[in-house]
């Protein structure tokens, strides 16, 4: 593929919740400290599911996957090991996703183009622990997948002729015991991020 070229992508925003409070608690170089951690963490994540970090923007992560399923399946991840690290729940950091698929343009190892921008718009919208998935990257994933997601409505972005129907992951009541562990990434200051194979009671997640 040569740049300039158009070709269907998965993009995923992850975007720090709470960083600006945080910063004027903790200070500049502690705050930092701890947005770095939490960007490594989401980091490690989509490349255990074999996405592609593009860059980072402040408290911002922007990947790309070419399959949503491996997008979907690493939103959950980067919810659930931020709730159950110890480090992020200490300053009460969370993450909130926005996921699109359509068609990108590759330039200078960057994306652009409208799929990119409401990926970032549904991350701006999106709440703590809370991932928003627009329809067009639904009709692309697995029917046996649809169900962990919930439509919220459709949303108009300025901007943009029309409305979008926007969609949630949902939190499953109950996860199976984790099975295997493959591998273990250490962060910086000490914090860690598991890659592990696990199952949950409504939507089957690989983690490598």
């Amino acid at each position: 593929m040569t740049e300039n070229t158009p070709n269907e992508l998965t993009i995923l925003f992850a975007d720090i919740c709470r960083s600006t409070v945080l910063f004027e608690k903790l200070g500049d170089e502690s705050a930092l400290k701890l947005v770095m951690q939490a960007i490594e963490l989401a980091s490690a994540i989509v490349e255990q599911n074999h996405g592609k970090v593009i860059g980072t923007i402040g408290d911002e992560v922007m990947c790309t996957f070419k399959a949503p399923e491996d997008a979907l399946i690493t939103a959950s991840q980067i919810h659930y090991q931020m709730q159950n690290n110890p480090v992020m729940q200490s300053h009460q950091l969370a993450m909130r996703v926005g996921i699109n698929s359509g068609t990108v343009v590759n330039l200078s190892d960057n994306v652009y183009g409208d799929t990119v921008n409401i990926a970032a718009r549904l991350a701006q919208q999106a709440k703590a622990n809370q991932s928003l998935v627009s329809s067009g990257t639904i009709e692309s994933i697995r029917e046996n997948l649809r169900d962990q997601l919930r439509s919220i409505g459709r949303i108009n972005f300025r901007g943009k002729a029309g409305t979008i129907e926007v969609f949630e992951i949902l939190e499953t009541e109950t996860r199976e015991v984790v099975t295997e562990v493959t591998t273990m990434t250490e962060l910086s200051g000490g914090a860690f991020v598991w890659g592990a194979r696990w199952g949950w009671s409504r939507m089957r997640c690989e983690g490598v």
